[in-house]
């Protein structure tokens, strides 16, 4: 599953399955003082980056800088152990198919944030926090929500969910092409967004709001009434 934004700044964590306690991997300095994300795309290929370059690992441990010729990172998305995307600050979109020895200029593109699914479909928050959609590796792209956002999280092909910084959190699950806003009871910044699975999200945001679903941010069906009617009926 992939992982994090806003990873430790001064260090990279690991926690084996059914910890309860993490353990120091990667103690950085110099020019990665700080990890601004971290992102896991297999169990063998562990990638972190802050605004100077890349940082792999195989293991989880023992990370080590990437060679590259480009600095400025805003993000980085990995699909597999071998192909990643990345944005820098002088807006390119570079694309690595065997593990960062070599990077291919795809398109400009100033964004924040990358999301790939496949080599051909992925998503961005651009320079005005919009929502973008690119189904041709990141040759074109078009914006999929027009409302502003701080963060959003690809699920499936189908279904993304987005946070803003208004407290709301919307869904989509016709892969952007429409969205609806779901009940949050807050009004206050949320800043990421994350889900394990399909059920189980996590978004957070200022004030130290934590908000969790366990059904997708959806309602379901709720009771209305507990006076047992003799008759019902629907019409449209």
């Amino acid at each position: 599953q992939r992982t994090g934004k806003n990873s430790a700044y001064s260090h990279l964590s690991r926690a084996g399955i059914g910890s309860t306690s993490f353990s120091s991997v990667y103690n950085a300095f110099g020019t990665f003082a700080y990890i601004l994300h971290l992102d896991i795309p297999s169990s063998t290929a562990f990638y972190a980056f802050n605004y100077y370059g890349i940082l792999k690992s195989t293991s989880g441990s023992n990370f080590s800088p990437v060679p590259a010729n480009f600095q400025n990172l805003h993000s980085l998305s990995f699909i597999n152990s071998l192909t990643g995307f990345v944005t820098t600050n002088n807006s390119r979109l570079l694309k690595t198919t065997d593990a960062c020895s070599s990077w291919d200029t795809l398109s400009v593109l100033n964004a924040r944030k990358l999301q790939y699914l496949d080599e051909d479909i992925g998503y961005c928050i651009n320079a005005s926090d919009k929502i973008c959609r690119t189904t041709n590796g990141g040759t074109n792209w078009e914006i999929s929500d027009p409302a502003s956002v701080e963060d959003f999280y690809l699920v499936n092909k189908d279904t993304l969910y987005s946070c803003t910084g208004s407290g709301k959190i919307k869904v989509s699950i016709d892969a952007g092409l429409t969205w609806s806003l779901q009940i949050t009871n807050i009004t206050s910044r949320l800043r990421s967004i994350a889900f394990y699975g399909s059920n189980f999200g996590v978004a957070v945001g200022d004030s130290g709001k934590i908000l969790i679903t366990t059904n997708g941010g959806f309602l379901g069906i709720r009771p209305i009434n507990e006076i047992i009617q003799n008759n019902y009926s629907l019409t449209q």
